[in-house]
């Protein structure tokens, strides 16, 4: 019995290491998150003109360099009623810390009614905005 315990230690430190292996952490984390009607983020808004073009703007902090992003926008409600339409997928980005943003626009207007992007970072949704298209 004292020969076995050496060889479950040795089994057990392979599986710890394997496991620990598989896993990747990342301190990579989304700051300052707004939308705008610019590119740089300095007109924030949260209700928008159909001409208008939208913009998620943030900071990408503490992110290695293989960081991926993405946003998905969707429209929400038209009329009062649930439409839940994916309008635009951006793209998934490979990029390091940065200012990071995302548009959405249409030379024909959005529709009218309730929005939500969603932003993902290494293909985890990490956050949600909610905005409006509204008649001028």
């Amino acid at each position: 019995m004292k020969r076995i315990w050496p060889v479950f230690l040795v089994i057990f430190m392979l599986i710890g290491a394997a496991l620990a292996c598989s896993f990747s952490f990342s301190s990579a984390s989304i700051e300052n998150i707004h939308l705008a009607r610019d590119q740089e983020g300095e007109d924030r808004a949260t209700t928008f003109n159909p001409l208008d073009t939208v913009y998620v703007v943030f900071d990408l902090e503490h992110a290695p360099p293989e960081t991926t992003m993405q946003a998905i926008w969707t429209l929400v409600e038209v009329n009062g009623e649930e439409v839940n339409e994916v309008l635009l997928e951006s793209e998934e980005i490979e990029t390091s810390s940065a200012e990071v943003w995302f548009s959405l626009s249409n030379s024909e207007g959005l529709p009218i009614g309730n929005y939500k992007v969603d932003i993902f970072l290494n293909e985890e949704r990490e956050e949600t905005l909610t905005f409006e298209v509204a008649p001028e």
